[in-house]
């Protein structure tokens, strides 16, 4: 029938319409592809290989932007390099006060690791644990 469940390759099948929001997204989510939920420090991880990724393979994109752009394509790749840096300041922070995953403590003096923390610098919470709220 039209609209219900079906089953295919002996597990069941929800159609998209009666599926919750928070399924569906965790069902694209790159986490479903890791296995579940995905905790902060996995993730930072998975984003710092990427970062490494990118650091040893500068010498054939860069190539790639300049004869792309043109003069600009210098100025580019620097900024896609240090975008890197930027982004994993701001998008892997602790949930609880804020502080990123890859800071040491909150201050004016501290200290930067290109590998995340288990646990946060200024309030404790552990990064390994996957929160219920993300």
């Amino acid at each position: 029938m039209p609209g219900e469940s079906e089953r295919h390759a002996g597990r069941e099948v929800v159609p998209q319409a009666k599926m919750s929001r928070q399924a569906a997204s965790q069902r694209r989510s790159v986490g479903a592809f890791f296995g579940g939920r995905m905790s902060l420090y996995k993730k930072a991880w998975i984003f710092a290989i990427w970062t490494f990724v990118v650091l040893f393979t500068f010498p054939y994109w860069l190539p790639f932007f300049q004869k792309l752009l043109g003069p600009f394509g210098t100025v580019a790749g620097i900024f896609f390099w240090l975008g890197h840096g930027v982004a994993s300041m701001v998008f892997f922070s602790c949930p609880d006060c804020g502080l990123s995953a890859f800071r040491g403590s909150k201050g004016f003096f501290t200290t930067y690791t290109p590998w995340p923390r288990r646990k946060c610098g200024h309030c404790g919470h552990d990064h390994t644990q996957a929160d219920s709220s993300s």
